[in-house]
C-alpha cells in the first residue's frame, strides 16, 4: 500500500562536539498576508516570514485567475475527507499540483516530490567553480523531499542491503536520539548502495540545483533571496557555532522558513548532499585555465546527465552547505568536493528517480 503524502566541501568538516541532540523549538508558522501572484510568475508575492512553507507561500496558481488555489480542508493532502492518507498510489495535490507520493515498506516516510522538467540557467558569476552560466534541460524526475534519515538508513542495513555507518565525533550513527537527524558518514559506495535498495538513485548536480532553485527559478537560495541565517537553515550562523550553536546536526525539516516552493527540506545546510557528478573546476573544461580536475577537457551536459567523464574520479560534487558552514556556502550555485571515499560528518544524501 502507498500513502499519499502531500566541502566550505568536505574539506570543511571541523571537528564537532557533542552539546545536547541538536534539537530545537518549532518556528511560529503564520499565513502569507498575500496570495496574489502580482507579477505573473506562477507563484505568489509574499514576505517569506510571512508564509506556511509546506503550503501557501510557493506554491503555484493552478487555475486561470490570479489569485493562488488554497485548501478548503485542514489536511497537508488536500483530500476531500478528514483523514490525512489513502490507499491511491500516488497523490497529486489539487491545490499545488505538485505530486507527492510515499513507499511503505521501503524507508518509511520516504516522500518523493515530483519537479515538472523545464531549462534554466545554471551556475553563476560569483566563482570560477560555478562558471560559466550555461542552460540545462531537465527532464521531470522525483527527488526526496528530505535528506535521508538515520531511521531510514538503519532499515537498509537491517535488510542486509547497506553496510552500516562509520562511527565518529560528531556522527550520527549509533547515537540514540539521531534517528530523525540526517545519517552522516557515509561515503559514495554507501549512499549509491542506499539509494538504489529505496528504488532510486544518487541526484545529478543539474538536477540538484534545478531542485533547489524551486524548479529552475532565479533565486540565490532555496526560499529566494534573504540572506541564510539559523532561522533558514542549520548552519555556522556566526564564528565558532557550527550547527546554529549546538555543534550537530538538526532533525531533518526542522526549519520550515527554509524549505523550497515545491516542500523541499534542508536544501541549504545540516549536511552537504552527494551528487553522482565527477567534481570539474568549472562548467567547461575546454576554456578553464585551472587543470587540476579538469583533466581531459570536456564541458558539463546540456541534458541534465551527471557528467561522469574527465576530472578527478577521486573527487565528486557534494550541494547544499552543511552545519559547519556559513551562508555564502548555501548559495544554491555553490558547488563542493568531496572524496568519494570519506564518510565524514558534514555530509549525506538524498535521492531522486
Amino acid at each position: 500500500m502507498k500513502i499519499s503524502f502531500f566541502l566550505a566541501f568536505a574539506l570543511a568538516t571541523a571537528a564537532c562536539h557533542q552539546s545536547g541532540n541538536g534539537d530545537n523549538s518549532e518556528d511560529t508558522l503564520t499565513a502569507c498576508s498575500d496570495d496574489i501572484d502580482n507579477d505573473g510568475d506562477g507563484f505568489v508575492d509574499c514576505d517569506d516570514s510571512q508564509c506556511l512553507s509546506f503550503g501557501i507561500c510557493g506554491q503555484p496558481d493552478t487555475d486561470t485567475d490570479s489569485d493562488t488555489d488554497t485548501d478548503t480542508d485542514s489536511d497537508a493532502d488536500a483530500d476531500s475527507d478528514s483523514d490525512t492518507t489513502t490507499d491511491t498510489d500516488s497523490g497529486t495535490d489539487s491545490d499545488t499540483g505538485f505530486v507527492v507520493e510515499t513507499d511503505t515498506g521501503i524507508a518509511t516516510g520516504m516522500i518523493w516530490v515530483t519537479l515538472p522538467g523545464g531549462s534554466f540557467e545554471m551556475g553563476d558569476t560569483e566563482r570560477p567553480t560555478r562558471q560559466p552560466i550555461h542552460t540545462v534541460a531537465i527532464s521531470t524526475f522525483e527527488i526526496n523531499r528530505t535528506e535521508i534519515t538515520v531511521a531510514q538508513y538503519t532499515e537498509c542495513v537491517e535488510a542486509g542491503e547497506c553496510t552500516e555507518a562509520r562511527i565518529c565525533d560528531g556522527c550520527n550513527w549509533g547515537d540514540s536520539g539521531y534517528e530523525d537527524h540526517p545519517i552522516n558518514s557515509v561515503d559514495m559506495a554507501q549512499s549509491r548502495m542506499f539509494c538504489e535498495w529505496a528504488g532510486g538513485r544518487l541526484p545529478t548536480e543539474a538536477e540538484w540545483e534545478y531542485a533547489a532553485r524551486s524548479g529552475g527559478r532565479e533565486i540565490r537560495y532555496p526560499w529566494g533571496n534573504e540572506e541564510s541565517s539559523c532561522g533558514r537553515a542549520w548552519m555556522a550562523e556566526e564564528a565558532d557555532a557550527n550547527g546554529c550553536g549546538t555543534f550537530r546536526t538538526a532533525r531533518v525539516c526542522s526549519r520550515p522558513f527554509g524549505n523550497t516552493a515545491h516542500g523541499l527540506c534542508d536544501m541549504a545546510g545540516n549536511v552537504y548532499e552527494r551528487v553522482e557528478d565527477i567534481y570539474h573546476d568549472s562548467y567547461d573544461c575546454d576554456a578553464t585555465s585551472e587543470v587540476t580536475y579538469c583533466e581531459g577537457g570536456g564541458v558539463a551536459p546540456s541534458d541534465g546527465s551527471a557528467w561522469i567523464t574527465g576530472g578527478d574520479e577521486r573527487f565528486h560534487v557534494c550541494r547544499g552547505g552543511c552545519y559547519t558552514t556559513d551562508s555564502p556556502s548555501q548559495v544554491v550555485s555553490a558547488r563542493g568536493m568531496c572524496y568519494f571515499t570519506d564518510a565524514v560528518s558534514s555530509t549525506g544524501l538524498r535521492c531522486a528517480r
